[in-house]
């Protein structure tokens, strides 16, 4: 008996910390909402009253709470304005401390209606308690409703405002709580259930369905909360609410918008009409607002918006069909830039390789995003910029963090950000022939956007003498785990690295000193653009080292540069290679920096733009095409930079041009470079790919045979004349993965990423994506913040390989 006793107050004692903890989503989004109002967002002056303590959230968690508040306002106001004068209610079920009532009631919005919310016994005590305490709310109340049987559940009951201390798992105490407060079952109501069911059990928030489309015979429902568990955002959004102790309980049960559509009508609703919140903000928001809306604070995080709005709905269903409260029978509708286009119904062909971990090696993972990476000489990939971890927390970066491709050993190489605007984000990297680097762009802060053109160049020293590890310094890299790659040193990947191998390797034992080149075969840059040129660069001997003019020396002469390693991580980082001889493993690096003088047609200060090297008249030029500034959600202007005199050109430009593009990239290919993907002028991806024919300066859009998804904040890289499209970002539900776009014939499929693993997630946009041979990419970075659930940052480098997806393209060419 002591024993059923002891579980029957075990199990009572956890229902109520889990009823806390939902209670607790009650309090922390308050504030939120508070924090929106208060920024401009949304009109309303009441929610002030209902939180103890304001805080400032940022403008991510703003865009996210104003998007729901103006969706459940839309469709609020719509009903009130059907049926003229018709008597109405509003049942709120699980209400928390939201204060649509007193906003509705001093605008004489609820003169016929009556407005009843629901929640925990203990949530409707406390917001009982301010309202009697608030002048401003307690003089809103209508007249006292009075009635001859009391009940304990009720806590307000005026004669336009009922409050219910009931629990929604007991549907039969609250039918009659509602009962007693005269609540008409036959007059037009709207139930509202922000983000409530999906913390219940299926069965019981099943209950609560089928339960109000039996009960209010001229009903409709709206729904507002969580889908798309099952990618890397959604599985992070379900570890977020676990830990806090309310996990989403029906999420995976209805995962998608068919399948809550589904649900209600086979609980009993006659129809339905469903939208994600980029569907409801793209269609349903006029352009005015939205303008007003980008007015109130800087805001960079489109990615983030975009992916948080995928994973959250509203749904209408009805009792009676009639025309819906906000467009009928329209459910996704798509067009031209809000594609459904999905992945071919292939097997998983993407594969993210379970690399085998060496616990001897000392890798060291790169954490950070909105970066650009680049392939200098043959061992060694340059990573500048981004927001992540740097000296233990995370910032803006300025520190260059170099990779070896051999070990993935990270050597971090501290520059003068005094001087020199390294910690930037949004910004481009191309490597010239000499392996110079050249940044362009960016902001360092939301108020602060780069202005400087500078000009790095590393010198890699290999610290050991051992003359057995020299021989891995030929420029031929060392072979991959067979479950990977099979002898990447006998891929064809290009001839010239026998040319690289010559001009590098050493018969004695001495000290190899290595000028940084870029490899000659085309490698991407970072997410905004490739460097590749039209003609292959030569292979440069270890003399030919470009002198810049007044340069700044960093770490000059270091010796035994140590790799920086992050504590804890070294087991979870891929590794590349098979473990080899550790014994050189140190390198010292020399960084040479300038910041170069522009002239001419000055670009103004930008960022999310693309750019690429190219070779014009014989001459090694940086093309740049659009962006974003303080003023221009895009822009479509572009220029030609001369890299070693500082002097911009503006070109003009025949042809269809693309437009306004931010956050796309540029692909050299031959005389020619490739546009493609990109946020247009009023933010909405595009899935169009154009080539500019550089002799001409010509544009032409490509026409596309098959699945190409419009997308933004990717990667592109080419191969011969196949396009390489890796991730990015979109309206859709389905996260983009790999696209292959033959250039020649216009033929395109998509491939889905792998499935999202919960303990390694990992995200591909604002990455870095660097070639490392036929079809094998390594994945740098990526990641960015999830809305209010934290910050998720990737933990690489790691390989990417598609050589399955080229085989399957190639087979049903």
């Amino acid at each position: 008996m002591d024993g059923k006793s002891n579980t029957k107050r075990k199990g009572k004692t956890a229902k109520t910390r889990r009823e806390t903890a939902v209670q607790g989503t009650n309090d922390h989004s308050i504030v939120s909402k508070c924090s929106m109002a208060g920024a401009g967002y949304f009109q309303d002056d009441f929610l002030k009253f209902f939180v103890a303590k304001t805080s400032r959230r940022a403008p991510l968690i703003h865009r996210g709470y104003y998007i729901r508040a103006k969706t459940v306002s839309v469709i609020v106001n719509q009903f009130l304005q059907q049926d003229g004068s018709k008597p109405k209610q509003i049942v709120s079920l699980g209400s928390g401390f939201d204060s649509a009532y007193f906003r509705l009631k001093s605008a004489g919005q609820l003169q016929n209606a009556v407005y009843i919310e629901i929640d925990f016994p203990e949530v409707v005590k406390r917001k009982n308690a301010i309202i009697k305490n608030t002048r401003e709310l307690s003089d809103l109340l209508g007249e006292e409703q009075i009635q001859e049987t009391t009940s304990p559940h009720i806590e307000i009951n005026r004669h336009d405002y009922k409050m219910l201390g009931v629990d929604l798992t007991q549907l039969n105490t609250l039918e009659a709580a509602l009962r007693l407060c005269q609540v008409d079952f036959d007059a037009p109501t709207l139930l509202l259930s922000e983000v409530v069911l999906t913390y219940m059990t299926r069965r019981c928030a099943s209950a609560v369905v089928k339960w109000a489309a039996e009960t209010f015979s001229n009903g409709a429902f709206l729904i507002y909360e969580q889908i798309n568990p099952n990618d890397a955002f959604g599985l992070f959004m379900q570890k977020h609410y676990k830990v806090i102790g309310s996990p989403l309980k029906c999420i995976n049960a209805f995962p998608t918008l068919q399948s809550q559509v589904d649900r209600f009508v086979s609980l009993g609703w006659n129809w339905c009409e469903a939208y994600d919140m980029n569907k409801f903000y793209k269609d349903l928001v006029g352009e005015k607002e939205k303008v007003y809306i980008n007015s109130l604070e800087p805001f960079d995080e489109y990615e983030e918006m975009h992916l948080k709005c995928s994973h959250y709905f509203v749904l209408c269903a009805y009792s009676t069909p009639r025309v819906g409260l906000l467009q009928e029978n329209c459910i996704m509708q798509a067009d031209d830039t809000y594609s459904k286009s999905k992945p071919d119904s292939v097997p998983e062909l993407v594969k993210v390789l379970p690399l085998k971990e060496d616990p001897a090696a000392e890798t060291s993972s790169v954490k950070r995003f909105s970066h650009t990476s680049s392939r200098v000489g043959e061992h060694f990939i340059a990573t500048v910029g981004g927001f992540g971890e740097q000296d233990g927390r995370h910032q803006r970066i300025s520190e260059v963090q170099m990779t070896n491709t051999e070990t993935l050993n990270g050597y971090s190489i501290k520059a003068n950000h005094e001087t020199l605007e390294m910690a930037r984000m949004h910004h481009s990297m191309d490597v010239l022939e000499d392996g110079t680097l050249v940044l362009f762009g960016g902001r360092i802060s939301p108020y602060r956007l780069c202005s400087q053109l500078v000009k790095l160049k590393l010198t890699a020293t290999k610290m050991d003498t051992n003359s057995s590890v020299n021989e891995t310094e030929t420029g031929v890299a060392s072979n991959l785990q067979t479950d990977i790659v099979n002898n990447l040193a006998a891929c064809d990947i290009a001839a010239e690295n026998v040319c690289s191998k010559a001009s590098i390797q050493k018969a004695s034992c001495d000290t190899v000193n290595t000028d940084l080149q870029p490899p000659s075969v085309p490698h991407n840059t970072d997410h905004k653009s490739d460097v590749n040129s039209g003609n292959e660069p030569q292979c440069l001997k270890d003399e030919d080292k470009m002198s810049l003019s007044e340069p700044v020396h960093h770490n000059k002469g270091k010796k035994g540069a140590q790799p920086r390693k992050k504590g804890g991580n070294s087991k979870n980082v891929n590794s590349v290679l098979e473990k080899g001889d550790n014994s050189c493993k140190d390198w010292s690096f020399d960084l040479e920096s300038s910041v170069l003088e522009q002239k001419g047609d000055v670009p103004c200060l930008r960022w999310r733009h693309a750019t690429t090297r190219v070779t014009v008249k014989g001459e090694e030029m940086v093309l740049l095409y659009g962006g974003r500034n303080s003023t221009n959600a895009a822009l479509k202007d572009c220029y030609l930079l001369d890299s070693k005199t500082g002097v911009w050109r503006q070109l003009d430009l025949e042809g269809e041009s693309p437009g306004y593009r931010q956050s796309h990239t540029l692909t050299s290919l031959g005389d020619k470079v490739i546009l493609y993907g990109g946020l247009n002028e009023v933010l909405l991806p595009h899935n169009t790919v154009y080539c500019l024919d550089l002799p001409t300066l010509t544009w032409k859009r490509i026409s596309v045979i098959g699945a190409l998804q419009p997308r933004y904040s990717h990667t592109c890289h080419m191969t011969d004349n196949m396009l390489v499209v890796i991730g990015g970002v979109n309206l859709s539900h389905g996260t983009p993965g790999v696209a292959l776009l033959d250039l020649h014939t216009g033929k395109s499929v998509e491939y889905a990423m792998p499935t999202a693993q919960g303990d390694n997630l990992k995200m591909f946009h604002k990455h870095s994506s660097v070639s490392i041979a036929d079809g094998h990419f390594l994945i740098i970075g990526g990641g960015g913040n999830c809305f209010s659930f934290g910050s998720h940052l990737n933990a690489s480098p790691f390989l990417l390989d598609i050589s399955l997806c080229l085989q399957h393209f190639v087979q049903n060419a």
